[in-house]
């Protein structure tokens, strides 16, 4: 391609950078959906434990790191 015009180098140079901005927003969304999907609870499920311990604590220590679920 040394003999390609500089006008045809830059619109195919645009073209691919498109390409690849197209790609990144579809792999954005994807995740995106993930996320939400991931972060939505479980349709009937009803937890027995209303509460939980950060991870490092053990029972019946450090009461102020315990949060509700």
């Amino acid at each position: 391609m040394p003999n390609e015009p500089l006008g045809e180098i830059i619109i195919r140079q645009l073209d691919q950078a498109i390409d690849r901005l197209n790609e990144d927003i579809d792999r954005v969304d994807m995740w995106s959906a993930a996320l939400r999907a991931w972060l939505e609870p479980i349709p009937g499920y009803e937890s027995a434990h209303r509460e939980f311990l950060l991870p490092g604590t053990t029972e019946g220590r450090d009461e102020d790191r315990r949060r509700p679920c």
